[in-house]
């Protein structure tokens, strides 16, 4: 079962990727057209916050998984697989504020 929820929480991890280069790339085209298509750029705003909601939603399935581990009398995390999260979670915490500073900065535009 660990391993399950271990290929769980890597695929988890690559989705979010994905939707946090879909929040980067569309604030981009939001701020990019807004001046001349400011329509346009308010699709690409709503997608990029579209896809905020979603990214938000599968981190906190990954940080569920990974405290039901920790909390199961059972089993351990291994160590490795806390490791490779934590340097995940980092850029990905890094990589998600800069795309919501694009995001604010698209408001006050």
């Amino acid at each position: 079962r660990a391993v399950v929820e271990l290929k769980i929480i890597g695929e988890l991890c690559d989705f979010i990727e994905d939707e946090l280069k879909g929040v980067e790339e569309y604030a981009e085209m939001a701020t990019h057209y807004k001046a001349e298509y400011k329509e346009l750029a308010d699709v690409f705003y709503g997608m990029a916050t579209s896809e905020m909601g979603h990214m938000k939603n599968l981190h906190g399935w990954v940080v569920r998984l990974i405290d039901k581990e920790k909390k199961d009398g059972t089993r351990n995390v291994p160590q490795g697989m806390l490791d490779v999260w934590a340097w995940k979670h980092k850029k990905m915490i890094t990589r998600f504020n800069e795309a919501e500073i694009k995001l604010q900065n698209y408001q006050k535009l």
